[in-house]
């Protein structure tokens, strides 16, 4: 495990200036990332508002129990005792130890009671108390806790998670370049992927994909790679669009193009920030978790929709675009870690001539399906002859049949990318 790669440990220790600056540094031997807290009361918080985060806890045998309080010798009993309901609040339990002097008057009381709330993790969790200023050949020294730690933390679930995982998770939590919000998403899917016994309660739905793409967005109009006009009522932001203009490819709504537009009529083959295949990846997550779930920056995400949930054969799908949005997250991480000037990237944004092909002259696309033959479809958007929408009441009872398409028009639907056209006259074979 290498420095870099840190398990967090909650240490609850009210004399913390006397060992937060020795101490951090000894646990970073380990790959241990204190984080030392001087009360019960704020710890508590801690867990509570980011349970996941921590791979341990350490507690004083005597500590307070408020911010203003004072050491109490009854501390231990309080704290395990939440600990309890806590762990059976989540059903999930994370290893704690207690790192004491031991000079209190009741000490071995106290710890007879902290080892009977945890003997069921005793074999695996390793020893429960551990000694201040004990020479260093004591098996109770503090050297020996942290090596526990790190040896019971490389095998937790999480951690193994996040390890393999590693290069996607550099780019999200708090102050990092995607909000904590995405990475607790992308950890509780890559969780009940790896560990589907550890994740019974996870619920398979397309939403969480999309959030993720959200933040991402976001992340890029806060740096400068995505317009505001990508951003619409209530701070909603239009993935749609945002997904064009990252691809290289013209908005619908505005005409914007990040650098120089391409040559191609749906304008794209010019300066892009994303690959075209990494454009099509997000725009089939986009359609996969199709249900809307926008947020703006007040209002949390709601899902309140009873076809969210994934039926059993789309679950394969569903880890699949996971996994693909590792990719995602990777290569969008690269690109904005390397491209940071928030003006430069601002000043990428052009705007484009758009031309009404109802009012105008028809392309050579639209002339080139005049009097095209091909098999009437069925998607997910209803019925289609290759690149041109039909009419799915009109034309459900030839699926599979050969047709002709004899007029055609602009589908002028935000939501079809792979149908921009529209079949008005459609003949039978």
């Amino acid at each position: 495990m290498g420095k870099d790669s840190l398990y967090k440990v909650l240490w609850v220790e009210d004399e913390i200036e006397r060992y937060e600056m020795q101490v951090p540094i000894v646990a970073e031997e380990f790959g241990l990332d204190m984080d030392l807290v001087s009360n019960w009361e704020d710890a508590k918080f801690k867990l509570e508002s980011d349970f996941d985060s921590y791979s341990a806890i350490i507690l004083d045998a005597m500590c307070k129990l408020t911010p203003d309080g004072v050491p109490v010798e009854y501390f231990t009993y309080n704290a395990v005792a939440d600990l309890v309901e806590l762990f059976a609040k989540r059903d999930k339990s994370i290893p704690w130890y207690i790192l004491s002097a031991g000079t209190m008057s009741n000490f071995d009381r106290v710890i007879e009671f902290a080892r009977y709330r945890q003997m069921e993790h005793e074999e695996e969790w390793g020893p429960l108390v551990y000694m201040k200023d004990v020479p260093s050949y004591n098996p109770q020294n503090s050297d020996n806790l942290f090596a526990k730690i790190a040896e019971v933390a490389k095998n937790q679930s999480i951690n193994v998670v996040l390890v393999r995982h590693k290069g996607v998770f550099t780019y999200l939590g708090s102050d990092k370049l995607m909000r904590k919000e995405a990475r607790d998403i992308m950890l509780k899917m890559l969780s009940a992927l790896y560990f589907p016994m550890e994740s019974r309660y996870f619920v398979y739905e397309g939403n969480p994909l999309r959030k993720v793409l959200e933040y991402m967005f976001r992340s890029a109009n806060e740096i400068g790679l995505l317009p505001i006009e990508c951003i619409e009522r209530d701070g909603q932001i239009n993935l749609l669009e945002s997904c064009r203009y990252m691809s290289g490819m013209t908005t619908k709504y505005g005409g914007l193009h990040f650098g120089n537009p391409g040559i191609k009529s749906d304008g794209s083959g010019g300066d892009t920030i994303f690959p075209k295949q990494l454009g099509d990846m997000i725009r089939s997550i986009l359609e996969f978790g199709n249900v809307d779930s926008h947020t703006n920056e007040v209002n949390p995400y709601t899902i309140d929709d009873e076809n969210l949930t994934l039926t059993e054969d789309e679950k394969e799908l569903f880890f699949g675009y996971v996994l693909q949005l590792c990719y995602i997250i990777k290569f969008y991480g690269r690109y904005a870690t390397i491209h940071s000037d928030v003006d430069k990237n601002k000043a990428m944004k052009k705007v484009v001539a758009i031309v009404d092909m109802e009012e105008h002259e028809e392309n050579s696309e639209m002339i080139k399906l005049k009097g095209k033959t091909g098999i009437i479809e069925r998607d997910r958007r209803g019925l289609r002859i290759g690149k041109c929408r039909i009419n799915s009441k009109l034309f459900d009872k030839y699926i599979g049949k050969q047709a002709t398409i004899i007029e055609v028009s602009i589908n002028n639907s935000t939501n079809d990318d792979e149908c921009p056209y529209w079949g008005t006259k459609i003949e039978i074979i």
